[in-house]
């Protein structure tokens, strides 16, 4: 049976996001076990696709193949785009309105916790575990994904 990896960047641009991204792609390719999903900017993608069967989540998930990763490493910044989303601390203004009906109470600072919302779209596009490659801010979120069981790679940027 297959494994389903999905890979993001999230935070700040920085070179060689591509070519790490090119990298996993081609090795794990080179196995024949694997499937490799793009998840379009960073986290924001695990709290904006919707887990139903006939939505149109084309916005924030891209197949990866050696096809189109074959030149990513030759161009600056990230093909899968980035974002500053954290899942755990999620500004008012950044969720989707899919999720109003259960963002639950803010926090003492006016954010919400979205975690388990994010949970469900791992769950819904049967990923085996996620690289994520960023900052502070994206490496946090990816902590808290593994302690929720969620296999990790992590790649600070």
């Amino acid at each position: 049976m297959r494994k389903r990896i999905g890979i993001l960047t999230g935070g700040g641009d920085v070179p060689g996001l591509n070519a790490t991204i090119k990298s996993f792609v081609y090795r794990l390719l080179d196995d024949d076990q694997y499937e490799i999903v793009g998840l379009r900017r960073g986290w924001a993608a695990l709290i904006n696709v919707i887990p139903e069967a006939d939505a149109d989540n084309s916005t924030w998930i891209l197949p990866l193949t050696r096809f189109n990763t074959r030149a990513i490493d030759r161009s600056g910044g990230t093909v899968l785009h980035t974002s500053r989303v954290n899942p755990l601390i999620l500004k008012p203004e950044q969720l989707p309105r899919h999720l109003e009906s259960e963002k639950g109470a803010m926090d003492e600072r006016g954010r919400y916790d979205v975690t388990a919302a994010a949970l469900r779209v791992i769950e819904f596009l049967k990923l085996d575990g996620l690289v994520a490659l960023g900052g502070d801010g994206t490496l946090t979120f990816a902590r808290v994904l593994h302690e929720h069981g969620v296999p990790i790679v992590a790649i600070p940027s």
